[in-house]
């Protein structure tokens, strides 16, 4: 599966002999239950340093509105940066 999003430019997939790999809707549902661990962990390690719950938790839900964004972004623009539905793709 090939992606133009970086306008041909992508620093850590083919020049370091990469893949981008495109995931199924049920293949990233099972990624994103597999990961809930690791945000409960995150922000158990983040109240436990002193940081409010809630403060945490804005956190999160910025970065997942942020991912909401650009999914719609790159539905306008015809990219696949951030496909997280048909044809999901990872990128580092």
């Amino acid at each position: 599966m090939e992606h133009d999003g970086y306008r041909g430019k992508r620093p850590c997939s083919k020049a370091a002999g990469g893949q981008i790999i495109g995931l199924s809707d049920a293949e990233a549902g099972q990624v994103i239950k597999a990961v809930q661990p690791i945000f409960a962990a995150y922000k158990k390690n983040m109240v436990s340093k002193g940081f409010k719950e809630a403060d945490v938790d804005g956190w999160l839900a910025y970065i997942k509105e942020r991912i909401a964004y650009w999914k719609a972004e790159e539905k306008k623009r015809g990219s696949h940066l951030l496909s997280y539905s048909n044809s999901q793709s990872i990128h580092c």
